[in-house]
């Protein structure tokens, strides 16, 4: 007998382990979603080599290798939505010569490896929405490749596919964030853009610069007055009297409303 389809989807699935043989050469539709798989070791479908369609979305992925998917000649549909992904291993592509859908969305991937696409760049439907892509130089590949086959970027709404090349948005760093990828120019991936806050109340300004403008924020620490000297007449003689208003004083006024939490040590009260 001949087996097309499995669907073990939703039975707590804990691995998946290489076969030294294939077993199952008709095998052409897997179902796996739902389970509690956390990695693909080398191999791991080899007793499958005839599959077509791979579901794999909604487990605890986080670790794929080089070769997870290695004797996947004829795959056209991986689906590794809703895992927890965080890197594409450079070669991982490589075997799945007719792969046609894509879906990465909703993971924790942050970059792309260069080339990644080069085995078969023209991929008609890549999902890569929800992930929190770094948009840094590293993220220059990815960009390029958007612009140029941004055609085939979607995004998925149950059973509705839309083409939206404006799905992949930044999420670091800062200045980057909630920015659509294809929204910066690739050479503002890799400006300088820094934020230097100094400690609170030393004094100084705070510098902000980003890749566009400089903007200076001045320091709102309040700032003490300057203490006066008063002079009197003693004897026909100027004498200079110091005032009772002290640093001690604007200390106690200014510190138990601040933020930081600094008491008034006892010796900066001015004495009575």
């Amino acid at each position: 007998m001949q087996i097309y389809e499995i669907d073990l989807t939703g039975n707590k699935v804990p691995q998946v382990t290489s076969s030294a043989a294939p077993m199952l050469t008709s095998l052409s539709v897997l179902r796996l979603g739902s389970n509690h798989l956390t990695s693909l070791p080398d191999g791991s479908f080899s007793a499958c080599p005839a599959l077509t369609e791979l579901y794999l979305d909604n487990n605890a992925l986080v670790s794929l290798s080089n070769f997870s998917f290695s004797g996947l000649s004829k795959l056209e549909i991986l689906d590794l939505s809703s895992n927890r992904i965080k890197v594409l291993p450079q070669l991982m592509l490589h075997p799945l010569l007719a792969i046609e859908t894509l879906y990465l969305q909703n993971n924790k991937i942050k970059t792309m490896p260069d080339d990644w696409f080069f085995q078969k760049e023209d991929v008609p439907y890549v999902l890569l929405s929800a992930n929190p892509w770094a948009c840094y130089c590293t993220l220059g590949y990815l960009h390029r490749y958007i612009d140029e086959y941004d055609i085939n970027i979607y995004v998925r709404d149950g059973p509705l596919f839309a083409n939206e090349p404006q799905s992949v948005v930044c999420d670091s760093p800062e200045w980057h964030k909630e920015k659509p990828l294809m929204s910066l120019k690739e050479s503002d991936l890799c400006s300088p853009a820094t934020e230097l806050s100094p400690r609170r109340g030393d004094g100084h300004e705070r510098m902000i610069v980003t890749d566009t403008a400089a903007t200076t924020i001045p320091n709102t620490t309040p700032v003490p007055p300057v203490p006066t000297v008063v002079p009197t007449v003693v004897g026909g003689e100027e004498e200079r009297v110091e005032p009772r208003s002290s640093w001690g004083e604007w200390l106690a006024h200014y510190l138990p409303s601040m933020p930081w939490g600094v008491t008034t040590p006892p010796e900066c009260v001015a004495a009575e």
